[in-house]
């Protein structure tokens, strides 16, 4: 059983792979530093102007707008609005991809998977009070808005945008008192 914390204010920018914008890794397992070999990588990128996204063949990727009034993304010719804050994303991460922004830089979470072992499930939850998680082999918990504690085998408070993966916990409970958080929890491959 293991909780790891990963604050946001930990985390340092680096270019995407094409160069096109920035990153902050949230983590990656296995940690190879290498931007093309991990089993699944959680990340916040800052898009600031038009422009192709990284190619992933072998990657499934999941896009959710956090902040901006959106973009437009075409992948493999069709086109896609994402407009809407907390509405995951799913496509491949070895098609061609470009984004148009609708009005300004956006800031958006991204999961990606190896292919093999399919998508991640990422779902959105409002906390307005205890909400149950069910026991994992491998999940993350990302506070997009407001502020949780996660309790299980050690209890821990997230406030936006910090992390924390989960390993092999058996439950854990996310508590939001005081007001509506907006939290991701990833289904990630063990």
């Amino acid at each position: 059983m293991a909780m790891t914390l990963l604050p946001a204010a930990g985390r340092t920018p680096a270019p995407w792979k094409n160069h096109g914008g920035v990153t902050r890794e949230v983590a990656a397992h296995p940690r190879a530093g290498e931007l093309t070999d991990f089993a699944w990588r959680i990340s916040v990128a800052d898009v600031a102007r038009d422009g192709d996204f990284s190619a992933f063949p072998g990657y499934h990727r999941v896009i959710t707008l956090l902040e901006g009034a959106g973009m437009e993304l075409t992948v493999d010719g069709a086109t896609h609005r994402i407009d809407r804050p907390y509405r995951p994303f799913v496509f491949s991460g070895g098609s061609a991809t470009s984004c148009r922004l609708l009005d300004g830089p956006v800031v958006d979470f991204n999961v990606m998977t190896r292919a093999a072992d399919g998508p991640a499930t990422v779902e959105i939850l409002r906390v307005t009070g205890p909400v149950d998680l069910p026991a994992a082999e491998s999940a993350a918990v990302v506070v997009f808005e407001g502020s949780v504690d996660v309790l299980g085998s050690a209890r821990h408070s997230l406030g936006p945008l910090d992390a924390l993966l989960l390993r092999a916990e058996p439950a854990a409970v996310l508590r939001c008192d005081r007001a509506t958080a907006v939290v991701a929890v990833i289904g990630l491959p063990a």
